[in-house]
């Protein structure tokens, strides 16, 4: 790649990064279906995709980790797109898009299984791995049932987008340890954010779903 134009890829990247943790903090931290919330949410979808889109095409070109950055930012643009349309669809409605997209955890499983055969395993991969195949059984299921449930739409909108922004977390403090303070690099200190952010995701996906549920199971019980 012409270095120009991977420095402007680059600088995308980063900007887009900047826009996309601050987004997702305000849409993680807001009630979840208000107007603070809508707004951070699309600033927050499409900054994920231009960062997402831009580190996985320059990331083969660098030096280091380039492969499973790649991965990070392929599996990243796949739980954004999909977490967005979730949240779009109607209940019980699925289209060509889903299927479409379920050739991402595939080829990010056969990217993971090419990278611990040819170049020596890498566990960042394997969890990358791991998470896609729950994600493409969740997939397969959905498009063999023809659609979600309400319950099932909020739960896959909240922990695709929960999981990506928790990925880009990661991706900051952990993988770009030398923008901050000397003091914490290296310690566990560094990953508080990432647990965080997964924390968040967890208790937005039981405060949204599980309510639900007990209502419903009350009613039938009545």
């Amino acid at each position: 790649m012409d270095p120009r134009l991977q420095s402007v890829l680059l600088a995308i990247h980063i900007a887009a990064g900047a826009v996309g943790l601050a987004s997702g903090l305000f849409s993680m931290a807001s009630r979840k279906g208000a107007r603070v919330h809508r707004l951070a949410g699309r600033v927050f979808f499409v900054s994920m995709l231009i960062m997402a889109g831009a580190g996985a095409i320059i990331a083969p070109f660098r030096e280091s980790g380039r492969w499973t950055n790649t991965i990070a930012g392929v599996f990243t643009f796949y739980l954004v797109a999909t977490a967005w349309v979730a949240a779009r669809r109607r209940p019980g409605q699925v289209g060509r898009f889903e299927a479409v997209a379920l050739a991402a955890p595939v080829g990010i499983l056969a990217a993971a299984l090419w990278i611990a055969i040819g170049i020596g395993g890498s566990q960042i991969a394997n969890i990358f791995a791991a998470v896609a195949l729950i994600a493409g059984i969740c997939d397969v299921r959905m498009i063999r049932a023809g659609g979600l449930t309400p319950n099932g739409r909020v739960a896959r909108h909240l922990w695709r987008m929960g999981v990506a922004f928790t990925v880009s977390v990661m991706a900051f403090f952990v993988g770009q340890q030398e923008y901050l303070p000397r003091i914490i690099q290296g310690t566990a200190v560094v990953g508080i954010p990432a647990l965080a952010a997964l924390g968040a995701t967890l208790f937005w996906l039981a405060q949204r779903t599980w309510p639900k549920r007990r209502r419903i199971a009350a009613a039938v019980a009545a």
